[in-house]
């Protein structure tokens, strides 16, 4: 019989008994040669904040988690790389008017080309459209922009590309437009442009750029403005530093 030994008993007739069956247990390794800190789905305590801000810094310098475990064994990589962490960079400048608003628009739409999506986050009346007119004249769009918290989107045309403008600020559900928005995402002649993007950021692809708008106390028309960016978009990001500080004449 298949898989199982033949044993002799006293009648002289082969009787039947199970194979024995191989059993892997680990080897229990001894307490003082385990790490430090294990991952907490391997014990019962939490990290503490203190934990965490230890991991969060160490991250920094590392591009991925598969770049990690080139050089760390697999139950270490959460103490230099967390899923929920980002690996975006972060710029800020401050604007003190909708002119340099509206000029930080028209320098980024002079090198964007398309696909590209931006989004774009502030409160109402943060300077989320000023900026977007500005990207529009910079890309060479002679289109009115205005905000299109009623219709939801707007295309404004250039030469070779066109501009899709989305607003989900009155939306619960995407529905629709949230399809518009894939189909936009997939065009190779569009740049998108995205506000109150929360409902549908899952569809937003990770090299976009995200610039929040954030106001400082002390004087209205001023914003902090906070650019994020993926490794892939560091060119851009220079080269549009290295406009700004350019003298203007």
């Amino acid at each position: 019989m298949p898989g199982c030994l033949p044993e002799v008993h006293g009648s002289g007739l082969p009787h039947p008994r199970p194979a024995q069956r191989m059993s892997l247990s680990l080897r229990r390794v001894p307490k003082r040669t385990l790490p430090a800190r294990l991952p907490a789905r391997q014990r019962s305590w939490q990290p503490s904040p203190a934990d965490l801000q230890t991991a969060r810094a160490a991250v920094l310098p590392l591009v991925s988690v598969n770049y990690t475990r080139q050089y760390l064994p697999a139950w270490a990589c959460w103490l230099y790389y967390m899923h929920y962490m980002s690996t975006d960079m972060i710029w800020q400048l401050r604007s003190t008017g909708s002119n340099d608003t509206e000029r930080l628009g028209e320098q980024l739409g002079n090198l964007m080309s398309p696909p590209a999506v931006l989004e774009l986050r502030s409160d109402l009346g943060g300077g989320k459209t000023t900026l977007t007119r500005g990207l529009a004249r910079g890309l060479g769009s002679l289109n009115k922009v205005a905000s299109p918290t009623f219709t939801l989107n707007k295309i404004y045309k250039a030469k070779n590309l066109e501009i899709h403008h989305f607003d989900f600020y009155r939306l619960t559900n995407p529905g629709l437009v949230s399809d518009q928005l894939e189909e936009s995402l997939q065009n190779s002649r569009v740049i998108t442009v995205v506000e109150w993007s929360d409902i549908v950021r899952g569809v937003l692809p990770d090299n976009k750029l995200t610039i929040e708008f954030k106001p400082v106390a002390d004087n209205s028309d001023e914003r902090l403005i906070e650019i994020k960016y993926p490794r892939s978009q560091a060119k851009l990001i220079e080269q549009l530093r290295a406009k700004l500080e350019q003298v203007e004449p």
